[in-house]
């Protein structure tokens, strides 16, 4: 006896409490029913599938559904009701939650969104999933990715950096020893001949010009003729 009453009072309490929520289903109208379930979010059509099935796995939501090109997505969760067919009756069974995500590109960076909830496979609007669903979203949307690293080869040092670089090499020349200076030898061409006089023969002075000591002698033995 005492079993039926707690069985028919936890029967009695589901069906008042699933009442309650058809009741107050039924008494919004569309304008109210839109503004539960359907947003716009600033994002493109893939940023916004992305949050959208980010939010669903945050909110604990097993995908069973998953649709790109139809901007569908299609979530599911349940809470074990053991402990009440132990207690109560074995024919209660686990209450099913599912969510439907319906996205809709409008402009390139602008989609609609629109959540549908389902209690026990009966439509039933969950307004703090569909909440929870919404924050999770934003943040999903909100988050940015970090920035790419640059390649260090193809990064351009600043005109702070190239002038520090150069202080550096003129502070490391200054700190070194003097090196002696090293002169380039000196090309001399005899004037007679044109043939590079090398740096360890001796020349001659011919009439002011500078020649190697074979044509001296030559032009000396023309000239005394």
């Amino acid at each position: 006896m005492m079993y039926r009453a707690v069985t028919s009072i936890g029967i009695f309490t589901l069906l008042l409490l699933t009442g309650c929520l058809s009741n107050q289903e039924n008494k919004m109208s569309q304008a109210q029913l839109n503004a539960i379930e359907t947003r716009e979010v600033d994002a493109s059509i893939n940023e916004t599938y992305k949050a959208a099935s980010g939010a669903l796995f945050d909110a604990g939501y097993t995908i069973s559904m998953s649709d790109r090109a139809g901007g569908l997505l299609t979530g599911t969760k349940a809470i074990d009701r053991s402990a009440a067919r132990l207690w109560y009756s074995p024919y209660i069974e686990d209450t099913k939650f599912a969510v439907s995500i319906q996205i809709r590109e409008i402009a390139p960076n602008s989609c609609t969104v629109r959540v549908k909830t389902s209690i026990n496979g009966a439509p039933k609007v969950d307004k703090k999933a569909i909440d929870e669903l919404w924050v999770l979203m934003q943040r999903q949307v909100l988050m940015k990715e970090p920035l790419p690293l640059s390649n260090e080869k193809d990064k351009k040092p600043s005109e702070d950096v190239k002038k520090q670089q150069e202080d550096t090499q003129n502070k490391k020349s200054q700190e070194q020893p003097n090196a002696p200076v090293t002169k380039s030898p000196t090309v001399i061409k005899c004037g007679n001949c044109g043939r590079e006089i090398g740096n360890l023969e001796k020349t001659k002075v011919y009439e002011g010009h500078v020649v190697c000591l074979q044509c001296y002698a030559k032009l000396k033995y023309h000239s005394a003729e």
